[in-house]
């Protein structure tokens, strides 16, 4: 483990640069909408759990399985990841757990989840 540490603005940023630190594995791979006609029968969730450096968590990937791509449409689907920390590094707001929902500078890291899982569905 090494000093780094998540800073609140840019968890994906930090996570990426030491990118050999994290470790991820996949729970649930499942259809996220029933079937509907509204609803796109080609977006999936992939549910995880994950640590780096010290901290923890899980988080979820809205993804198109046709093409195994990101599906963060803003209100929609909520990719999301929840970090937990009882770290002594923590930033100084104290917060030992959060979530993001949508957050752009999680792109390339869930991407790169997405492209290192198996995406078969589980259920």
């Amino acid at each position: 483990m090494n000093r780094k540490q998540l800073k609140i603005n840019r968890f994906g940023e930090c996570i990426l640069s030491d990118i050999d630190s994290f470790t991820f594995f996949a729970k649930d791979i499942h259809q996220k909408y029933l079937p509907h006609p509204n609803n796109d029968p080609d977006v999936y969730s992939l549910l995880f759990k994950w640590c780096w450096n010290g901290y923890t968590g899980y988080g979820q990937i809205d993804f198109y399985r046709s093409n195994s791509t990101l599906c963060n449409i803003f209100g929609e689907n909520e990719s999301s990841i929840t970090i937990h920390s009882e770290s002594k590094r923590q930033q100084p707001n104290g917060r030992a757990t959060c979530s993001l929902y949508n957050d752009q500078s999680l792109k390339p890291l869930f991407n790169l989840i997405i492209s290192k899982t198996n995406l078969i569905p589980t259920r």
